[in-house]
Parts: C-alpha cells; structure tokens; sequence
C-alpha cells in the first residue's frame, strides 16, 4: 500500500503506511465490537439475575457474589471500551509512537480497568469455590478437604499471576511503555486461570456426574435442576477453558478452540477478554434456568434432602414442597 511522510514533535520526518492506518482503524473497530457485546451480554443477564430471584434471596452469598462479578464486569468493558475513543488510540500517537498526548484521565481509566479485570478474577474464583464447596456437601470431610485445598491453591497460583500482570501493566502504563517484554509472564498467566476454572468446573461435574448415575439407577431420569446445572457446569469448563495445548503447540488448531484459547492468537487478539465475561455469565445463567425448572417441576422425580440443600444453597431457591430453614 501508499505510503506517507508524517512529522515527528521535534520536526524528524518518518514514513507511515496506509496499511498500517488500516489496519489499526479495523482493530479499533473490533474492540468496540467485542467489549459492547461484553457490556451488552452483562447487563441483559444481570437485569435478568434481578428479575427472576426472589427478593428475599438476594441477600445469600452466591447471589451478591454472581451479581458483583456482572457489575464488574460492565464496568471494566466499559473502561476497556473507552480506549477506542481516547487519546491512547489516536492515530497520530501510533504511528509515531508519541503519546505526549495521552491525559491523566487515559492513564486513569486504563489502570482502572486493568485492576477491575484482576477484582473480577477474585471474584469468578470465589463463586466457583463456594459452588464446589455447596455441590460437595454430601462428601466426607477429608475428601472435601482435599478437593477444596487442590482447587483452591489452584486458584490462589492464578490470581497471584493475576496481582503480578495487574502491577507490571500500571506500572508500564506510567511509563507510556507495552508489556512486550512481558509476554511469557502474560502468557503463564492466561494459562493458570484457564487451568482454575476448568480444574474447579471438573470437581463440579464430575460430582453432579455420579450424583446423576446414581438417580439414574434408582429409576429419577426427569430432567430437572440437577441435569440443567451439570450440562451448564460442562458449558462452563468446555467454552470458556477449553484445552489450551493445541494452540500453544500451533499444531492441529482446534476449530472449537474459543474465548481462553484465543488469548493465545495473535490474529484475533481482542477475544481474549471474552474468557471472564462468558464465565461470570454463566455463573447465574444456571442458577436461572435450574431456579424455573425447579418452579416447573417441583422435584416430583423425589430428590434425596443432600440434593435439595445443594440446589437451595446455589441457587438461592427453596425447592417446591421443601420446608424454608
């Protein structure tokens, strides 16, 4: 493509590509794109969330904790979103890599949502935690006391990389410096949230797994609460966390490979935010759906007490027939 000569702030000419103009004007276009879907998709599920729980369960734990991570995250896609419109993308800034123009406010905003992405993580993670903690109710307590420990150090790796990625980005924003040189910290870290989520979706469906084989052998094959959250515990672990390794070794890329995997693409790398955002939907996603089917069906396929605590506790919801406690 043509290209032409621009002049630095001291007066240096340099030579800038009308590729380079068009691609930057295509990228800026897919940001937006991607981070008002973000902010659309979250705020359409936390009205929702609102709307379908009942008043006098809005004050249990795993309804503020799923309800915070969708007011998180509008507001980070929202603050993420404003890069397109600030001075940080302004095209003059880019193409001479002079960004004398950028404000307090920019430097401002950009922080903000990079530490919001990191209160979000803690929160994912304390919701997931609190849903294995509820699903293993019927387990031994040293079997819950292994897996509460394996997931949650699991855990505890990936927000440390998280708090780490979070410092070095401010610190490099001050600076009007990219985290390139970072890479392989950003890379490890992407690859220790992915593993969290999937490890604590595995607990998750594995135990509402052989809960469902066993209802199963006793003759309870209704579909219900059980199932819709099992089917949406695999939605979790599969979509957003799906195996990573065959994108890193560029070998055989999975067409399926979304959201998590993305961080990991060079061509499309705006997706890559998609993998909270998709996580924390569908956090209350399942709550809702299994909270009507719940209403609909009133357990009539006779759900065992363990079963009916577990739903109570997730969802916030007193089973139909079952006694308030």
């Amino acid at each position: 493509m043509q290209s032409f000569i621009l002049l630095l702030p001291d007066g240096t000419p340099f030579t800038a590509s009308m590729a380079d103009v068009e691609y930057f004007r295509l990228f800026c276009s897919r940001l937006a794109i991607n981070y008002g879907s973000q902010i659309g998709a979250s705020v359409a599920v936390f009205f929702v969330l609102l709307i379908l729980t009942k008043r006098e369960k809005m004050l249990s734990w795993i309804f503020i904790i799923n309800a915070l991570c969708l007011v998180i995250n509008i507001i980070r896609s929202l603050l993420q979103a404003l890069y397109t419109v600030g001075h940080w993308a302004n095209m003059y800034a880019v193409l001479s890599v002079v960004f004398g123009r950028v404000t307090a406010t920019d430097k401002g905003i950009t922080i903000a949502a990079g530490t919001l992405t990191l209160f979000l993580a803690i929160c994912i993670f304390i919701s997931l935690s609190m849903q294995v903690w509820i699903v293993c109710v019927t387990a031994g307590v040293r079997q819950r006391v292994i897996i509460m420990g394996a997931t949650t150090t699991v855990a505890l790796v990936a927000v440390g990389y998280r708090f780490t990625i979070t410092a070095i980005s401010n610190m490099q924003t001050m600076k009007y410096e990219g985290m390139a040189e970072y890479d392989h910290l950003v890379t490890s870290s992407n690859i220790a949230q992915a593993v969290a989520i999937w490890m604590y979706c595995a607990v998750f469906t594995s135990k509402l797994g052989y809960a469902l084989l066993q209802r199963r052998r006793l003759g309870m094959t209704q579909f219900g609460p059980m199932q819709i959250i099992f089917v949406m515990g695999c939605q979790t672990m599969v979509i957003p966390g799906t195996s990573i390794l065959p994108t890193i070794s560029h070998a055989n890329r999975l067409h399926t490979a979304i959201f998590f995997v993305l961080q990991f693409e060079s061509s499309i790398p705006e997706l890559g935010s998609q993998a909270l955002t998709v996580t924390c939907i569908f956090l209350p996603l399942s709550a809702i759906w299994a909270g009507v089917s719940n209403t609909d069906s009133g357990f009539s396929d006779g759900d065992s007490s363990s079963h009916r605590h577990m739903v109570k506790g997730y969802f916030g919801r007193t089973p139909v027939g079952s006694p308030e406690k």
